[in-house]
């Protein structure tokens, strides 16, 4: 599987942080493309002041957290439509020219 050093979109919804990778793989003599999600809250740390990140989330964050979820299911859905889209506009004959 051939993994990218970076996310092909990234974003956040209040404390949550999303990172969506997007694979390419060969099977079966065809290429699979399939994403990989990344969610964690980052915070800041009291004492330090330092960012960190962690994959716990307190119950008053959870509304972010779902709504987090949803637009990257919607990203997701949205590439694989332009994808499939993509494969059948090259694998479409020609259209014949009128004469």
């Amino acid at each position: 599987m051939s993994e990218s050093s970076r996310p092909v979109t990234s974003f956040r919804v209040g404390c949550v942080a999303v990172d969506i990778w997007k694979h390419k793989e060969k099977r079966n003599g065809r290429t699979e493309v399939r994403f990989r999600i990344k969610i964690e809250k980052i915070y800041r740390e009291k004492d330090s002041n330092e960012y960190r990140s962690t994959q716990y989330f307190f119950t008053n964050e959870l509304a972010d957290l779902e709504d987090a979820a949803r637009l990257a299911r919607q990203y997701v859905r949205g590439c694989a439509l332009q994808d499939t889209l993509e494969e059948s506009n090259a694998s479409a004959e020609p259209e014949p020219v009128a004469e």
